[in-house]
């Protein structure tokens, strides 16, 4: 099922995250037209021009609500799901949860990696991930509850590290 979109809404690209759209536009490729948002995503300062495909588990998705985002916060609470193998093949499976664009799958990511956050021996690649769970939650959490990206990322930060109650979870604010 689709949904409906306009100029100024905020959507979610699934390869790049929370995005405004600026624009809605036929384009025309070889004879074909083709309905497209222009997105412009704020952190990384970059402004895509993407067909929009009116479908599920499509490329564009709209921003989940409060009681997803509380259910987003109880998979933080969860327990590390330590992952066997070698980290390669972990970090494959990592990146296809974050850029499904499924905001459960990249919380089981965060809460896998939330562990050592500081540490020192941690890898690039394994830091890089983590960076990138954290923005895509706390970048769709600041919108939808209209709040500072950083105060988003630090209530998030929050759950996951010190794996709050749900009594705390029940008193957000309301949006």
């Amino acid at each position: 099922m689709g949904f409906a979109i306009k100029v100024n809404d905020y959507c979610f690209y699934k390869t790049h995250g929370v995005a405004k759209v600026k624009e809605i536009k036929e384009v025309n490729v070889a004879g074909i037209t083709t309905k497209c948002l222009v997105l412009y995503f704020e952190n990384e300062k970059l402004t895509l021009t993407v067909p929009f495909k009116f479908k599920e588990n499509g490329d564009i998705r709209k921003l989940v609500s409060l009681d997803e985002m509380k259910q987003v916060f109880e998979i933080l609470k969860g327990g590390v799901k330590k992952m066997k193998g070698m980290w390669s093949r972990r970090a494959k499976e990592y990146r296809d949860k974050i850029n499904s664009g499924d905001i459960f799958q990249t919380a089981e990511v965060l809460r896998d990696l939330i562990r050592d956050v500081d540490e020192a021996d941690r890898s690039f690649s394994e830091r890089n991930i983590y960076e990138i769970a954290i923005y895509r939650l706390a970048s769709e959490y600041a919108v939808i509850k209209k709040i500072p990206y950083e105060e988003a990322k630090n209530y998030i930060m929050e759950i996951a590290q010190e794996k709050i109650s749900f009594n705390d979870i029940n008193s957000l604010k309301e949006a």
